[in-house]
């Protein structure tokens, strides 16, 4: 009974020693959310953590009701449609 409580102090201490960090440095690591609406609705996110160097990101902004066209590989008129949503994202070039 000693033993197996003794065990289960180290093993709490193990990982409140690398939860508080005292595992290494930082991390670069990608994130990524969803956030669901009552209605069902889902909204995604990510970030990318590259940090050795800069991406040179460009803000793009697509409103709600933007009109798109497609193109076939021969160059012909493809579908039409309209945005349903709006849309805010980042290039890397």
């Amino acid at each position: 009974m000693i033993a197996n409580r003794i065990s289960n102090i180290g093993r709490a201490a193990r990982l409140a020693a690398m939860l508080l960090g005292g595992v290494g440095g930082a991390a670069d690591a990608c994130t990524s959310f969803a956030l669901v609406a009552k209605d069902g609705t889902l909204v995604y996110g990510r970030t990318m953590e590259w940090g050795a160097f800069d991406l040179h990101s460009r803000v793009t902004v697509v409103p709600r009701a933007a009109k798109f066209s497609g193109e076939t590989p021969d160059g012909k008129a493809g579908v039409q449609w309209t945005g349903k949503y709006g849309v805010v994202a980042l290039d890397a070039v």
